[in-house]
């Protein structure tokens, strides 16, 4: 199945969203596979004389692949006593997982085109179950837990242990576009089975420098950057400064925003 999920991200980081048909010969599909697409897509996906495949067509036939077959991979016995970052291919998937081997999450380009932010298939799965020898992986399946969602990816996973149980930390910087960042910090906790959504932040900005820093001995996330005319107008903006926010064009001084979040047990608060 690993094997598979690295043939068909090669198949799948090859196509582009913003052409019209792909050949149905040269997109990486079995015979088998073509008869099957030929015999069950709608007209409107296929050409006249169903040898060719609109673009956007085919990569969600190949998105639906990669995201099933992930699916199947974490839902497998041994899938935590392997290390999976090793067996899947980095420069076509990026993976990250917590210290406690529980949580992980997996990003690769949506190919949606016409956005100025690209997007990412994001998938957060965590392990709630430890295997025991003898037992089906079929009986226990609902026992996992894997979501999509489409934000960008993350680079880290750090955890908070409360006396109620672990808060994961997840944080992410990637390159949008040109000299484009968004970094972003997110707080998920596990309770009654599911995975619970305690916190978000995220920031645009100009330039690599990271904007948001977490400290994760203190808990303390840390949001300094300089502002401009283009993301001024962010509806997070904690900045006092906001008004020579709104002036920057005019004013042509820099100003640097700096402002902070400390967790407080259940979740980040701004700090005052």
């Amino acid at each position: 199945m690993v094997r598979q999920t690295n043939y068909d991200l090669s198949q799948y980081h090859k196509l582009q969203e913003y052409k019209k048909y792909y050949a149905l010969n040269d997109v990486g599909l079995t015979n088998k596979e073509i008869h099957k697409i030929k015999n069950s897509y709608h007209k409107e996906n296929l050409s006249t004389n169903k040898d060719s495949i609109i673009a956007y067509s085919i990569i969600g036939y190949y998105k639906d692949r990669i995201i099933n077959n992930l699916q199947k991979i974490t839902n497998h016995k041994t899938f935590t006593k392997k290390d999976i970052t090793a067996l899947l291919d980095d420069d076509l998937i990026k993976m990250v997982k917590s210290d406690d081997n529980k949580l992980f999450h997996f990003s690769f380009d949506a190919k949606v085109f016409g956005v100025l932010f690209r997007k990412q298939v994001s998938i957060l799965y965590y392990d709630d179950y430890k295997w025991n020898k003898g037992k089906s992986i079929h009986s226990h399946k609902e026992k996992k837990t894997l979501y999509e969602f489409y934000p960008n990816s993350y680079n880290t996973i750090d955890t908070i242990h409360t006396n109620t149980g672990v808060n994961y930390v997840l944080f992410g910087h990637d390159k949008v576009r040109g000299n484009n960042f968004m970094d972003h910090i997110s707080l998920y906790t596990y309770e009654k089975g599911k995975l619970v959504h305690k916190f978000n932040y995220s920031l645009a900005h100009e330039g690599d420098e990271y904007a948001i820093k977490y400290d994760k001995i203190n808990h303390v996330i840390d949001v300094v950057y300089t502002p401009n005319e283009k993301y001024a107008t962010s509806i997070d903006c904690y900045c006092e400064e906001e008004e020579i926010i709104k002036l920057y064009n005019k004013t042509q001084t820099l100003k640097r925003c700096a402002y902070s979040f400390k967790f407080t047990g259940d979740t980040f608060e701004l700090v005052d």
